[in-house]
């Protein structure tokens, strides 16, 4: 205890390489850590990432988002990605080979082989119906989640709106504009694109009816002062 990794590796190297000249033999046991670590991290973020950032997809690209689709979508794709992360827990999917060549090797020590030197997969692939979504990769969570997230919070926005929702629309400043993105990747497009693009319709009018509420509230003073 209290000694680095590196200091291990090379004690453990040179056990392994004294037992080896003096002809002992050596048992060695493998840990996959990867659960702990990789897969623990990527599916955490992927569960609690990805419906945030399909909530955020939501409202920049959907103008007619609301709270209630948002609270919906978040719900749905955690539930969702949780679900499939303890599918994949309880029945693992088949991560081997499907076959295996040990011709070269002593192949009476290997179980499952046949007299040709191929070593089969064994694995009985699981009959329920819940263990399909365990096969899905844990790196696929979190795109998962946000697809899941949008798709449904767009859904759940458009059915439950409300008067009160059409009146609280967010402005065009705020939204991605879908249509001006796409113009400036045109190669021969020699306009830049940003989001609050001058150009868009949308924002013209926006432009013109503040203008036109200002001169009527500069009307107003003036009559109110003469």
């Amino acid at each position: 205890m209290g000694k680095s990794c590196v200091t291990q590796l090379i004690e453990v190297l040179d056990t392994i390489g004294s037992n080896l000249d003096l002809g002992k033999q050596i048992d060695a046991i493998y840990l996959d850590m990867s659960k702990a670590f990789d897969k623990l991290a990527y599916s955490i973020a992927g569960i609690v990432g990805g419906p945030l950032l399909g909530v955020f997809f939501l409202g920049i690209m959907i103008p007619r988002a609301n709270y209630k689709g948002a609270y919906a979508g978040a719900f749905v794709g955690v539930v969702l990605t949780i679900t499939i992360a303890i599918s994949g827990a309880i029945y693992p999917p088949n991560k081997m080979a499907g076959s295996i060549s040990i011709k070269a090797c002593n192949s009476s020590i290997y179980a499952n082989t046949t007299a040709d030197g191929i070593m089969s997969n064994t694995f009985v692939a699981h009959s329920e119906p819940f263990a399909k979504l365990g096969s899905l990769s844990y790196l696929w969570y979190g795109a998962t989640a946000v697809a899941t997230t949008f798709v449904v919070g767009a859904i759940v926005s458009l059915i439950c709106e409300t008067n009160s929702d059409r009146q609280t629309r967010p402005g065009p400043e705020l939204l991605f504009n879908i249509p001006d993105f796409f113009r400036s990747l045109i190669c021969c497009k020699k306009e830049s694109w940003s989001l609050t693009s001058e150009s868009s319709p949308i924002h013209r009018a926006d432009n013109e009816k503040k203008a036109k509420d200002t001169r009527d509230s500069d009307e107003m003073q003036m009559k109110e002062m003469n």
